[in-house]
């Protein structure tokens, strides 16, 4: 007998629709200048998108063998799972850091395993993981938990006693000691983006140095762009 079900779409149907779509919003110049530049970038721009291709086939794949409820077939058919992503494709496509490619690749999952999320708000998540970058998406991280997150890294307090909220990222990250113009421009986007709350240049105690000092909205954009649990 002839089985008449239609065959059960794959992680790698998915990620290769998707992509296939945004390379096709790319815009290419006329002429011999677009086949030079064809030329050059080609290789390079394929091997990416292999790549991304594999890996979001590798990680729905996965998803789908620890959550058996998770129905591929039906995402595909989610117009608001598409436009996730669509929108993670041409950002990866445009990135090499593995910490932004972890993050759109983690809003993919969330977005797979989340329906319930509103649309526009993934859409605004998705904005910020394409604007923000590793180190906004790292002191985010911090200010949500600075006491767990130095545990967890084995970064010592004790010897500190008062001092503002830069000390303590100062000790979880010790390259921005001389940085401190990079420092507090990050901090402005976060706190513009409304990622972080309670914030203050003052001198404070240890408790307040170890404080949380993320927003509803940066805990939840947190969650979007971390490994689902």
């Amino acid at each position: 007998m002839v089985n008449s079900q239609k065959p059960k779409s794959s992680g790698g149907d998915i990620a290769h629709k998707a992509v296939k779509a945004g390379l096709s919003l790319i815009p290419w110049v006329g002429g011999s200048a677009a086949e030079i530049f064809a030329a050059i970038m080609a290789p390079p721009l394929q091997k990416r998108r292999d790549q991304w291709i594999e890996d979001i086939a590798k990680e729905l794949g996965d998803l789908r063998d620890k959550r058996p409820e998770i129905n591929l077939d039906e995402l595909l058919t989610s117009d608001k799972f598409i436009t996730v992503v669509l929108h993670a494709t041409q950002t990866a496509l445009k990135n090499h850091q593995k910490e932004k490619l972890e993050a759109l690749k983690n809003s993919i999952l969330n977005a797979a395993l989340r329906t319930d999320l509103d649309e526009d708000l993934q859409m605004v998540f998705m904005r910020y993981i394409d604007e923000l970058t590793p180190w906004h998406l790292r002191i985010l991280t911090y200010f949500q938990d600075p006491d767990g997150w130095l545990k967890v890294h084995g970064v010592m307090m004790s010897n500190l006693m008062f001092g503002g909220l830069k000390e303590g990222v100062y000790r979880a990250f010790s390259e921005l000691k001389n940085e401190g113009e990079l420092y507090e421009q990050i901090v402005a986007d976060l706190k513009n983006r409304g990622l972080l709350k309670g914030f203050s240049d003052g001198s404070m105690s240890m408790q307040g140095i170890l404080a949380s000092r993320t927003s509803e909205l940066g805990s939840r954009f947190i969650s979007f762009i971390q490994v689902p649990i």
